[in-house]
């Protein structure tokens, strides 16, 4: 009878947020929708009815129910493709709500709105971060590590509906699994909830555990019941590349934890645009493979965004994009633009070369030096076998002066790209040796 009394206890602690003695975190268990909510920011779906529903929420780094405030609870579901979220926020100062950010990814977190931090891996490293403010405005992010900034160019291709009412709003969003870092077995979730009253100057967390700010993952609950059969297989360190002109390789690994062989293909491509360069890899059970997909980027990128789809079948797996705001010139800068010169030493110079390895494995750059009364000191040929392309200036030939360094950079008979440099030359203060 104590046993079975036991494995109750545990079963219930388990259904309704246990506290982990050693972490000071709590489990929660989550439950798969069997119809998806319609996403109108009124939460009357029966989906809602069923969902983990988490109401204890306290300010911000404040012992729990010191001061009364204006109710929040926060609902999540799932099914194969989303993950459900819904808040109901009541809030006696619904007229004087803070809402300046108004397009994606701008400072939502700054106004009257609700965050939600997830770790799809549970190793407590690196996490997702999307912010929704009372208007609908959604800003999400990534960050890769603990010591790492905010990388705004991560998209999770999050959907949400807002409503405000008297005395309360309420949101509805539904987070796409593909743009979130699933492992592709059943793990349990590190997660956070929270909330900013901006009207209100308050911060309020979700979490138990004593914490001075939202992203203190170590100390971010366990969200269970995430159960994928649907999507087995784990994609990892996605790549698109060097994102420079030219032929980028673009990467990504798959690992297979399903009990069956699967077939998979990565695309690259503008978003949004039918055109994309593809690769097919089968995996048995069990087996990991890295998939290399080489595609060419070039002007007409630029204002757009370059995505990677993983799919399986028809499903969508993963999808990572990124923005190309323009391309950088192809020849940078000389790291140094002026050097002493002795018998005993070499010159060398390094040139930044932003072409994609694809390009750049049968690139060579061509120089050529013109001292101050026009003749020519030297000229050579290197092969550019990484992003800085060197050049040796051997002493023989050079004497103190002021040069004009000319580059061209060719792949075959093609002329990539050419830029001019200026190079002192100065005489080593401790003389010739």
């Amino acid at each position: 009878m104590e046993k079975a009394l036991t494995r109750l206890a545990l079963a219930a602690a388990l259904l309704l947020g246990a506290t982990d003695a050693d972490a000071g975190t709590r489990t929660y268990r989550v439950a798969r929708a069997a119809v998806p909510p319609r996403l109108d920011g009124v939460l009357d779906d029966p989906c809602w009815k069923k969902a983990l529903t988490l109401t204890d929420f306290a300010l911000l780094g404040r012992p729990k129910r010191r001061t009364p405030l204006p109710t929040t609870s926060a609902m999540l579901a799932y099914d194969a493709d989303y993950l459900y979220v819904a808040y109901r926020c009541a809030e006696p100062l619904a007229d004087r709500l803070v809402l300046k950010a108004t397009k994606h990814d701008g400072k939502t977190w700054a106004d009257d709105c609700v965050e939600m931090f997830f770790d799809p891996t549970g190793r407590r490293r690196a996490y997702v971060q999307i912010v929704v403010n009372a208007a609908g405005v959604a800003t999400d992010a990534s960050f890769d590590a603990p010591s790492t900034g905010m990388n705004l160019g991560y998209e999770t291709g999050i959907e949400a509906k807002t409503r405000i009412g008297k005395g309360e709003w309420t949101l509805e969003a539904r987070i796409p699994f593909c743009g979130l870092p699933l492992t592709g077995r059943p793990t349990a979730w590190a997660f956070h909830l929270a909330r900013t009253r901006a009207a209100a100057g308050q911060h309020l967390t979700m979490l138990e555990s004593p914490t001075s700010g939202f992203h203190e993952v170590a100390k971010f609950d366990r969200l269970e019941g995430i159960a994928l059969p649907e999507r087995p297989v784990a994609v990892t360190n996605p790549s698109l590349g060097d994102l420079y002109r030219g032929e980028n390789i673009a990467s990504v690994d798959l690992t297979n934890h399903g009990a069956a062989p699967v077939r998979l293909a990565a695309a690259v491509g503008l978003a949004g645009q039918g055109d994309k360069l593809s690769r097919q890899a089968d995996l048995r059970p069990g087996e990991s493979k890295t998939v290399a997909v080489p595609w060419t980027l070039g002007q007409k990128a630029v204002g757009h965004r370059v995505a990677m789809d993983v799919r399986l079948g028809p499903r969508l797996l993963r999808r990572v994009s990124v923005p190309i705001a323009r391309l950088p010139e192809v020849l940078g800068t000389l790291r140094r633009n002026a050097c002493f010169i002795r018998s005993d030493a070499v010159v060398r110079l390094e040139l930044p070369v932003r072409i994609a390895a694809g390009t750049r494995r049968d690139a060579e750059l061509r120089w050529q030096a013109v001292a101050s009364d026009g003749r020519v000191a030297g000229r050579g040929l290197t092969m550019v076998r990484g992003p800085n392309a060197v050049v040796r200036l051997y002493w023989p030939r050079w004497r103190p002066d002021r040069y004009t360094l000319r580059f061209e950079l060719l792949r075959g008979k093609d002329r990539l790209a050419s830029a001019e440099h200026t190079l002192l030359l100065v005489e080593h203060p401790l003389g010739d040796r």
